[in-house]
This record gives C-alpha cells, sequence and structure tokens, in this order.
C-alpha cells in the first residue's frame, strides 16, 4: 500500500512540475512575440540628414510632411531598426497631399541605397545585417508648391528576440508562479 500512494504522489508531483515548467515557457513564448505595431507622426520635424529620427522597435507607419525647395525642409529621413536580418521587406510611400512629386529611398545605415522612387511607389529589398532600414523623403518639384504629406508603411519581421529587461521580468514571473505553485502544494500537505 505504502508504495503505490508514493508512487501516486509523485506522479501527482511531477504532473505540476510539468504545469509549472508549461506556464513559464508559455510566458516566455508570448513575450518573444509580443512586439506592437506603432504608429508615429511627425511631431517635431524629422532631420534633413542621415540616419535621422531612429523610431521605436515596432513602427510600422509613419506619417509625416516635407516642406517645399523654398521652406528650408526638403527632406525628412528616420531608421526602422529591430528588423529581421535578411528578410524581405516592402515600404509603401504614399503622398498624402500637396500637387508636386516628392520622392523617397531606403539605405542601409551605412549609406548604401537599397532602392528609390516616387512616393505612391513600393520599395522593395532585403534588411540588411544590422537590422536597420533608414528611409529619405525629399521634395522632386518646383518650389512654392507647399507641403507634401505622406503616410510611409513598412512591412518586415521584426527580429526574433527578448529583450535582456523583458525577458528577466518574465523569468521572474515564471519563477513567482512556479513558488506559489510549490506553497499551495505544501500546505494542503500539511
Amino acid at each position: 500500500m505504502a508504495k503505490s500512494g508514493t508512487r501516486a504522489k509523485r506522479r501527482r508531483t511531477l504532473s505540476k512540475t510539468v504545469v509549472q515548467t508549461v506556464i513559464a515557457g508559455s510566458l516566455t513564448a508570448a513575450a518573444a512575440g509580443s512586439a506592437v505595431a506603432t504608429t508615429v507622426n511627425e511631431s517635431t520635424d524629422f532631420p534633413g540628414s542621415p540616419p535621422g529620427t531612429a523610431l521605436p522597435v515596432g513602427t510600422d507607419v509613419v506619417t509625416g510632411k516635407i516642406g517645399d525647395l523654398s521652406s528650408f525642409d526638403p527632406d525628412d529621413f528616420f531608421s526602422f531598426s529591430g528588423l529581421q536580418p535578411g528578410a524581405g521587406f516592402s515600404i509603401n510611400a504614399d503622398q498624402t497631399s500637396g500637387f508636386a512629386p516628392a520622392s523617397g529611398s531606403v539605405s542601409t545605415s551605412g549609406g548604401t541605397q537599397l532602392d528609390f522612387g516616387f512616393l505612391d511607389e513600393i520599395l522593395t529589398g532585403t534588411v540588411p545585417n544590422d537590422g536597420i532600414l533608414v528611409v529619405r523623403l525629399s521634395v522632386t518639384g518646383p518650389s512654392g508648391e507647399g507641403d507634401r504629406g505622406y503616410t510611409v508603411t513598412l512591412d518586415a519581421p521584426l527580429a526574433a528576440s527578448v529583450s535582456g529587461p523583458s525577458a528577466l521580468s518574465l523569468t521572474g514571473l515564471g519563477a513567482a508562479i512556479a513558488g506559489a505553485f510549490t506553497w499551495r502544494r505544501r500546505k494542503r500537505a500539511r
């Protein structure tokens, strides 16, 4: 009798340990894919030289405007980062206001141009090894035509890594849950 009771107790303990491990693993896996898409609106003028404004990781939409050549704001530069190196990307740059044409280009952080075109075209390529894409939007039409509004949409996968602080907090949460299960089990055994 004592042996079968001990075996049953061991099976319950093993079962609880498996549940605890699955919960901790699920929390970690959820965090790995928790990057949230973000829209950034140009509230302060983006710089007119590379690498421009570094956008938060997970940004996939940028809205803003570039002025005409006489307004001293003919260029906007900004950088997408945290992208999966070697993955394909597409950037759709739509001109939302203004009449004269504007152009866009996408480059590596080192300045190598990956693609170029007018707004309302799709720019494509491969994400470089550092996971950073630098976008430049420029006025190409004559002065006096006014501002040109734009919306840039990025389609590219994020790198599959969990930041250090995130991983540490999730490990702590997993340990706390495992500790709570152990405390509860011991309390019931008394």
